[in-house]
């Protein structure tokens, strides 16, 4: 059996943990890593882990940042 190695609008925003408006609108502009494969959009886990991680490490240089300010 094959697994699927993607998740659709609705997995990845139950797995972010905000709405569906919201994960299109970013996969819209490129802020979420995405495919577009016809009319459908998925996500990679994968891909979206290390987003995750790079958003945090960007959120604690900035408060890094405004702390020695």
């Amino acid at each position: 059996m094959i697994q699927r190695q993607t998740m659709t609008v609705q997995e990845t925003a139950l797995y972010l943990g905000v709405s569906k408006d919201l994960i299109y609108s970013m996969a819209k502009i490129g802020e979420l890593p995405s495919v577009k494969i016809g009319r459908r959009i998925l996500f990679r886990k994968e891909a979206l882990d290390r987003w995750m991680q790079a958003q945090e490490m960007t959120g604690q240089s900035e408060a890094v940042n405004q702390t020695w300010q």
